[in-house]
């Protein structure tokens, strides 16, 4: 390289200059693309239990609504069983009676279940809605896209365009 003239060795130290800068910046889009692939995980993570929890939520709704029926049924039958005529008209209100007892202790541990459930997936939820907030950047400069830096561009790499140009 003795022989080579100062304009051979600068184009060659541009080369290898934005030979680096292209490596730098094929490193910051990897580590994007990889946050904003974790971020729809995440995304979509939230999403499911938001989902979960509305579910919840109506099921809720439809246990209480029939439990409020069944209870209503059930008083129903008991003033129906003390003004019948015969024993066997008895016994069937006391069977259906028992019955619809039987179901509402089934609705009522099925509700604490579904309490349960809730609560333990609200925890999840705001822990993931947090976790996502944090990741997207919604917390500052710590967020997952800026955790990745920015592609650093040599000004040599600079210089080397217009040289070519």
């Amino acid at each position: 390289m003795d022989g080579d003239s100062p304009v051979s060795q600068k184009l060659l130290l541009e080369v290898q200059q934005l030979r680096l800068a292209i490596e730098r910046f094929t490193l910051w889009t990897a580590r994007t693309q990889l946050a904003v692939t974790r971020l729809q995980i995440e995304g979509a993570a939230a999403t499911r239990m938001s989902q979960q929890l509305n579910d919840l939520r109506q099921q809720g709704i439809d246990l209480s609504h029939r439990r409020d029926q069944d209870a209503a049924r059930l008083k129903e039958w008991e003033g129906r069983a003390s003004s019948m005529a015969t024993p066997d008209q008895r016994r069937e209100i006391e069977s259906l009676t028992k019955t619809v007892e039987l179901e509402l202790e089934e609705l009522t541990a099925r509700e604490q279940d579904r309490s349960a459930r809730k609560s333990e997936l609200a925890s999840q939820f705001q822990a993931a809605q947090k976790q996502l907030a944090e990741s997207s950047g919604a917390g500052g400069r710590h967020g997952a896209i800026a955790r990745c830096g920015t592609p650093a561009v040599d000004q040599s790499a600079v210089s080397a365009d217009k040289l070519l140009k």
